[in-house]
């Protein structure tokens, strides 16, 4: 408790000395002595002046309003402290999106990552499905990659603060959020998840302290001028014509106004779709290279699936390859209320494609989800279509054949409708 008021009272003072010393420069420069000046803004005696401009006294709200009316300095420029924005982040943010450490390190003035959060990245690589143990080295090599290049700037921290006995992970994480909205009070403090169980758990008196998820950090740290519509555009075009040179141009020109998931109005794509359904590998290399790229962004075209699911449907797996390792959601679904929720292992299903049907459960795709309009399972979507050597792989990984669409049929129902006898016979030993 001592600490904390200690931190506040620092705070204080460093408000105090930063007003302070903005109304010294301004009389300085305007030449006005410190007598004519506590006239003309209602300051008793020059001894408290000098003392309001060496941050030794507090200065009361009338006569800031005061100050502002005479200078006609800027309220908030005469308040702007250069307040730092710092951001603690959670295991799914991380896990989710690897390159989030990267941009928030380019947004916020300080980035902290729990010793919980390090604790669960590395339980999941040692203990995780193949697909998990991946993307938590993944992570962590890039944690590990980034403190040690960051170890002298000292604005990458990870927070070593001990668990406490009874409290959970989550309770660890918010903690440290917690503390350091009290030791920085003037500061911005930012807890990134996207765990909505976080909004439910007790922040205490934080007043600096904001819960925020993926779409808001993205709101609250978009580019002051935004995008440029034009740039991104030209973008977008330089890789539809597969002019990788352009585009990596264009992109070192204007990196901060180019949006690298603009939707083309015209075709509905972004542009790493347009760069799958061209199979421009390198351009697809690229695009995976930039900090910003939103690996799972889908198409406003009719059934708006992410660029995962464009790679299974021009029957590349390669391109299935280079995105899954670059992270990319095995389950990302369809987004149109046509065929809602039609992941990349249905879309597999469908198209007989059993190598990617392979390759997508052995990276932890969910085999027995269903899709929001029929109820059909990637198992029901392989019976519908007759793909024999599916049925028998999805069987032989334990997919649910009893599941009910929502017309009330089993996998061995929709065979039974197709005359499929090979299937009604794989299905009869299940």
């Amino acid at each position: 408790m001592a600490e904390k008021k200690t931190a506040q009272n620092n705070s204080s003072k460093a408000l105090r000395v930063a007003i302070g010393g903005k109304i010294r420069d301004y009389r300085e420069k305007a030449k006005i002595s410190q007598q004519d000046f506590c006239d003309m803004v209602g300051i008793k005696n020059r001894a408290s002046l000098s003392l309001i401009e060496n941050g030794e006294q507090s200065i009361s709200i009338d006569v800031l309003v005061k100050i502002v009316q005479v200078t006609k300095l800027d309220l908030m420029s005469l308040l702007d402290l250069n307040v730092a924005t710092r951001v603690v982040l959670d295991t799914n943010i991380i896990l989710n999106r690897p390159e989030m450490v990267k941009i928030t390190l380019k947004d916020c003035d300080y980035v902290y990552i729990p010793k919980a959060v390090i604790e669960e990245l590395n339980h999941q690589k040692d203990h995780g499905r193949e697909r998990e143990k991946r993307k938590a080295s993944l992570c962590m090599s890039m944690i590990n990659e980034l403190r040690a290049a960051r170890e002298d700037e000292g604005n990458f921290i990870i927070n070593v603060r001990p668990s406490v006995a009874g409290k959970t992970n989550d309770d660890d994480i918010l903690q440290v959020a917690i503390d350091l909205a009290g030791e920085n009070p003037g500061d911005k403090v930012y807890m990134l998840t996207n765990d909505k169980d976080f909004l439910l758990k007790d922040r205490g008196d934080s007043q600096n302290l904001r819960i925020i998820d993926s779409r808001q950090y993205n709101s609250i740290f978009a580019e002051p001028d935004g995008y440029d519509d034009a740039s991104s555009q030209r973008f977008f075009m330089a890789v539809m014509k597969r002019n990788l040179e352009q585009a990596q141009k264009l992109m070192q020109k204007n990196e901060r106004i180019i949006d690298v998931n603009f939707t083309d109005p015209q075709s509905g794509l972004t542009p790493l779709i347009k760069a799958v359904r061209n199979r421009d590998y390198p351009m697809i290399k690229y695009l995976l290279s930039l900090d910003r790229i939103d690996i799972n962004a889908v198409d406003k075209q009719k059934y708006r699936i992410p660029p995962l699911s464009h790679a299974i449907q021009v029957h590349d797996i390669t391109m299935v390859k280079m995105l899954v390792e670059r992270n990319a959601n095995v389950d990302e679904p369809s987004r149109n209320t046509t065929n809602y929720f039609n992941t990349p292992l249905m879309i597999a299903a469908w198209e007989g494609q059993l190598d990617m049907v392979r390759y997508l459960v052995e990276n932890g795709a969910c085999i027995n989800q269903q899709d929001k309009k029929n109820g059909f399972t990637p198992l029901i979507k392989a019976v519908y279509r007759n793909k024999d050597d599916i049925v028998e792989y999805l069987l032989s990984v334990n997919a649910d054949p009893t599941i009910y669409s929502f017309e009330a049929k089993t996998a061995r129902d929709y065979a039974h409708d197709n005359k499929n006898m090979k299937i009604l016979d794989l299905l009869k030993t299940e």
